[in-house]
């Protein structure tokens, strides 16, 4: 992939991995639509903001069209937008937080892309950039629905890459360990930095390099392969 001169759609991109994205994608000479529940109090120069509640149906509507009037140059999408709640309060009492995962996690993901995909065939060059997780290797019960998600998104990004192969569209799949970010916080595991996510992101996009473990999932990724069962106990034992 080139460097520059994209147009790229960030969902997420007020915070974390997305805010991270934003920024480099920006530096390196591209146009960026940053897409968050709300528009940020500190905005970037020269970013363009849509907010946007993704766990809703109506609002994902409301931004496709939006993107699909006003931006048909849209080159790039990336799906970085996720949440996630514990599951022993799921189990117990709260199942509502559950589909709210289903929706954020995969309904926009699916939504989006899909919806966008005709305008991504009309560029030179385009790419999806799926963020899954290294729980879609192997889960965590704390946050199985969340790992279920995942898991998820990197196997329909595989699927979409190979049926996409003969087309200008490149489909990429991050998939990251715990990330030192607001949402991971609280976690007692130390989490990689935003910008060496970015950094190997980065490295993978200019070379064309589609699924990108970052750091550990790369090690974690090998143990799975050779012993699932091993690489359950591996991600479980860190939670205790």
């Amino acid at each position: 992939m080139r460097s520059n001169k994209h147009l790229v759609l960030i969902t997420g991109g007020s915070r974390g991995i997305g805010l991270g994205l934003v920024k480099k994608f920006l530096a390196e000479g591209n146009e960026v639509i940053s897409i968050s529940r709300s528009l940020p109090q500190h905005p970037i120069e020269n970013v363009i903001y849509y907010p946007c509640n993704l766990e809703k149906a109506e609002s994902r509507k409301q931004l496709i069209t939006t993107i699909q009037q006003d931006h048909p140059n849209l080159s790039a999408i990336v799906n970085n937008a996720g949440i996630s709640f514990d599951e022993s309060s799921i189990l117990e009492n709260n199942p509502a937080d559950a589909f709210s995962m289903v929706e954020v996690n995969i309904s926009a993901v699916l939504d989006l892309t899909l919806s966008l995909l005709k305008i991504l065939k009309n560029q030179p060059e385009a790419a999806i950039v799926n963020v899954s997780s290294g729980l879609a290797i192997s889960p965590k019960a704390s946050v199985g629905i969340y790992s279920a998600t995942k898991a998820f998104i990197r196997s329909w990004s595989q699927s979409l890459r190979q049926n996409l192969a003969h087309t200008n569209v490149q489909v990429f799949d991050i998939a990251p360990p715990v990330v030192d970010t607001d949402m991971t916080k609280n976690l007692k595991e130390q989490g990689v930095a935003v910008s060496d996510l970015v950094d190997d992101f980065w490295k993978a996009w200019l070379v064309n390099r589609t699924y990108i473990p970052i750091r550990t999932v790369k090690v974690l990724d090998w143990i799975a392969r050779l012993s699932p069962r091993l690489a359950f106990k591996i991600i479980n034992k860190a939670e205790v």
